[in-house]
């Protein structure tokens, strides 16, 4: 019975996909890695499977599980689902209720996050970083100046200032994300999904432009001066590929077998006729 209830709403789940926007949610402590919320699309930073990226492998790692406001409020996250009662200035409680479970029905409490990041947004400032530790140590610092972001030092020193914009659209899908940005001179974009630039590419007014990796995981675009699209994509060549190579290699199995097949045929009805004319 309980596994049963455990795929269906229940007060924790109707509450969030009740809330407007593109955010994510932290489930904290053992409900970090639940998967319940994937089956209502509900996006959290806990992943819905073991084969996570090495990136974010690694970021999970360094951050213990992420437990740091400044690291959640970077990765989107609006709520926090936890099983216990929080007492922190930046969480205010909005629900209060009963989270179904494969193990059964447990009291949950969400509270929102005060200063989460959105899922785009421009950075004024860009600073480049020598080392994870120097850059971990950023992300989590409290007097850090808002509005900042870092990137790998080989690219340039110091830090570059940009020109203030806006995300005026943006359109989500699991294989591509299309923003309209507005941009007052050229300006620095930030999205907060997950730097793979062996599959995910980048377009802007339809020209290919560079992504480059934000704050050690996210992806960064400079965008030029006016009102652009930005069009990320995932490139699916290298898996199609495979599929037709496996496919070949599967027909190519199957013609074997049946030319194999079609020998012994053939070789046995020789065989028949030759016995045949020898006993006539």
């Amino acid at each position: 019975m309980a596994l049963c209830l455990a795929f269906r709403h229940d007060d924790i789940t109707r509450f969030l996909i009740s809330r407007k926007g593109l955010f994510r949610i932290y489930p904290s402590g053992p409900l970090f890695t639940e998967n319940k919320f994937a089956l209502f699309g509900i996006e959290s930073t806990g992943g819905y499977h073991a084969a996570k990226l090495k990136l974010y492998e690694a970021f999970l790692a360094k951050s213990g599980n992420l437990a740091n406001l400044n690291i959640l409020r970077m990765l989107n996250v609006a709520y926090v689902i936890s099983p216990e009662p929080l007492e922190n200035p930046a969480l205010k409680l909005l629900k209060t209720g009963t989270l179904q479970l494969v193990t059964g029905p447990i009291m949950a409490y969400v509270y929102s996050l005060q200063g989460a990041a959105q899922r785009a947004w421009f950075a004024e400032r860009v600073t480049a970083i020598k080392s994870d530790e120097a850059l971990y140590a950023k992300l989590v610092d409290e007097h850090a100046a808002s509005g900042e972001v870092y990137i790998d030092g080989s690219l340039w020193t110091g830090t570059r200032t940009f020109a203030g914009a806006a995300v005026t659209s943006l359109d989500a899908k699991p294989e591509s994300l299309v923003l309209k940005v507005s941009a007052e001179a050229e300006a620095f974009l930030v999205v907060s999904e997950i730097y793979y630039p062996l599959r995910w590419k980048v377009k802007v007014d339809g020209r290919n432009a560079s992504i480059l990796k934000v704050n050690g995981l996210f992806r960064g675009v400079i965008i030029p001066a006016g009102s652009r699209e930005v069009h990320f994509s995932y490139d699916r060549s290298g898996f199609e590929a495979g599929r037709w190579i496996s496919f070949a290699a599967f027909a190519m199995a199957i013609l074997m077998v049946a030319g194999g097949v079609l020998k012994r045929v053939v070789y046995s009805r020789n065989v028949y006729h030759k016995t045949r004319g020898e006993m006539e």
